[in-house]
């Protein structure tokens, strides 16, 4: 009995000591020697397996269907973590959304609860196109910073909620609501911090806040934002500081620019981008910076064409159209999508939608001529898509429509035979786009030079230095990189960006 009673105060034995292995990796931070690779994947998946037998035992609940617009069920999942650095990142949990489409190990800057890993779902899913430049640009860039990353999905989590519950009901969705005021309260809890506060987190989160205000007509809030933006951008050294992040940099323009035309700003708050024309990439890389509205009556065109205008709607659908071709695009070149291809029958219904709103030259009015010449640079915009890309759709056939030279013939007449120009006093980013597809249009050497003088005219209303900043700003709008901007360059080779008062007053 004596040696069974010791025998029960024996301490248990220790466990093994953790074993330690040194791993070599190459200059790019891979693993080069297969069995260390495995042995590393091998330790990750036991971590793995440890954290979710821990989640089962202390979280064993009675499971309850959450909806996705319960404020109080999204504030416990998910709580402010602004303050929290990339080591403190919470693995998602692998909750079952449609197929199990999203990385279940994935790590996010906030906490996800399954909810918010619907929205990230969504976004990465839905074809609606008013989420591609969500999928393609914003959401990605917004993953380092948790107020940027709640900003992305209070926009995400409006779009859900106006699936279910219409457009008319868009301002009432409370998940939404409760996404941006933790962005808010997160970028006010850090803009004092001289470090925090001028991060590429706080640009983006601001920059959003300007982006979406401009989407959705709040003019005196984005003002309010965009001059935040200025104070805080200057604080860390002026734009040139943004070098590390060249798609925030270039998205902070593409917004910049879209005032200078949309709300008639005279010229942009932060320089343009370097440009060089020597690049192998197209020059625009980027698809529409602000992601359209599916409301026609709330579409951005309403601040360039009036209500009234036969152009308004089909100018709404063309940016749709252009956006799924650049979005296409963008996912070819960057993570070996397929090739890019059009519907030739959306096209033509477009093109038959523009030409059924000519307007004879001699009927050119102050009234008119934006309307006119927008409605020639359309179409010229639609034939050179239509011949450069191949067809996914029924292969109509609408040579007729496609004599490009001819309405860049028109749109000279207009312009220049009839000093028309004079009277296009607004919206000069337009007249830059208009003549600037002119120019990649035209078959006659001398319409081609008095094109780019028109984008001389043009360009220096707007601040511009050189052809690659008015080729920015054309990119801005309605352009396809892979169709003209080589044909732009070649006729811009050998002009000089001078600019001579005594052609065009």
């Amino acid at each position: 009995m004596a040696d069974i009673k010791a025998s029960s105060h024996v301490p248990p034995a220790k466990s093994a000591p953790k074993e330690y292995v040194f791993v070599e990796v190459a200059k790019t931070g891979r693993v080069t020697n297969k069995k260390q690779f495995h042995t590393v994947r091998k330790h990750i998946m036991k971590d793995i397996g440890k954290s979710r037998r821990k989640h089962n035992r202390y979280h064993k609940e009675p499971q309850q269907k959450a909806k996705s617009n319960n404020p109080q069920a999204l504030e416990r999942a998910s709580p402010d973590s602004s303050s929290t650095d990339s080591s403190d990142r919470s693995i998602p949990r692998a909750w079952s959304l449609g197929s199990g489409r999203t990385d279940p190990f994935a790590c996010y800057p906030i906490p996800a609860d399954k909810d918010l890993l619907f929205l990230i779902d969504h976004v990465n899913t839905w074809p609606d196109i008013q989420l591609r430049p969500f999928k393609d640009i914003w959401f990605p860039i917004s993953m380092p910073d948790a107020a940027f990353f709640n900003e992305i999905l209070s926009h995400v989590s409006l779009h859900v909620y106006t699936l279910r519950h219409g457009l008319s009901r868009e301002t009432e969705c409370p998940q939404s609501m409760i996404l941006h005021s933790r962005a808010v309260a997160s970028v006010r809890k850090r803009l004092c911090d001289p470090v925090l506060g001028i991060s590429d987190g706080i640009i983006g989160t601001v920059l959003a806040f300007a982006c979406f205000s401009h989407r959705s007509n709040y003019w005196e809030t984005y003002g309010l934002h965009m001059a935040a933006l200025y104070q805080i951008v200057e604080r860390r050294g002026g734009v040139s500081s943004l070098i590390g992040n060249p798609m925030l940099r270039k998205l902070m323009s593409g917004i910049d620019l879209a005032a200078t035309c949309f709300l008639e700003k005279p010229r942009t708050i932060f320089p343009l981008p370097e440009i060089y024309d020597d690049s192998n990439m197209p020059t625009t890389t980027l698809p529409w910076p602000i992601p359209p509205t599916s409301n026609r009556h709330q579409s951005i065109w309403k601040h360039s064409f009036l209500n009234e205008s036969p152009l308004l709607p089909i100018f709404h659908d063309l940016t749709d159209l252009m956006l799924s071709l650049k979005s296409d695009s963008f996912d070819h070149r960057n993570s070996g999508g397929p090739p890019v291809a059009i519907n030739r029958a959306a096209v033509f219904s477009l093109i038959c939608r523009l030409d059924e709103i000519s307007i004879p030259i001699e009927d050119t009015t102050p009234d008119n001529l934006v309307q006119e010449c927008c409605r020639i640079g359309g179409m010229i915009l639609l034939g050179g898509v239509y011949d450069h890309f191949p067809s996914k759709g029924f292969p109509h056939h609408v040579e007729r429509f496609m004599d490009t030279a001819s309405l860049a013939r028109k749109l000279h007449t207009i312009l220049v035979k009839l000093g028309r120009y004079n009277q296009w006093v607004l919206l000069k980013p337009l007249l830059l786009w208009s003549v600037a597809l002119g120019a990649v249009s035209s078959d006659n050497p001398d319409d081609v030079n008095d094109f780019l003088d028109l984008i001389l005219f043009a360009g220096r209303r707007l601040g511009l230095y050189n052809w690659m900043e008015a080729l920015m700003v054309a990119g801005n709008l309605l352009w396809v990189s892979e169709v003209f901007d080589e044909k732009y360059k070649r006729v811009t080779a050998n002009k000089m960006w001078e600019y001579n008062p005594n052609v065009y007053k």
